[in-house]
């Protein structure tokens, strides 16, 4: 089943931003929780992407239960990004990183019931 690519454009309210608060280049998944189920057709990836130029853009990739290139969110001005995905049956696994692949986050994994 070959997973549909999205652009999205961002959300949200800062959660780091400054150098005190973002010290470091990173990025993380702050929703949905690590293990989470979800019930429906979509699912909303929200990531901090700290320390990340205007216009650099972040890529979302699905490991499991296929390997695809699953979106792409390009930052503005807010830290705190999301991008809405389809949910395939079964365990889910994603990564972000950005362009070079040099910057990742930890692994996410949910549950999709659809």
């Amino acid at each position: 089943m070959r997973a549909a690519i999205l652009w999205v454009v961002l959300v949200g309210t800062s959660a780091c931003g400054d150098t005190a608060t973002c010290p470091e280049r990173s990025l993380r998944f702050l929703a949905p929780d690590e293990g989470a189920m979800i019930v429906g057709d979509e699912v909303t990836l929200t990531l901090e992407a700290c320390q990340f130029e205007h216009d650099e853009v972040v890529e979302i990739q699905l490991l499991e239960p296929v390997e695809s290139n699953y979106g792409f969110i390009t930052i503005f001005e807010e830290e705190v990004v999301s991008i809405d995905v389809p949910t395939l049956p079964g365990t889910m696994r994603f990564v972000a990183f950005d362009e070079d692949g040099t910057t990742r986050s930890a692994e996410l994994t949910i549950q999709a019931e659809r």
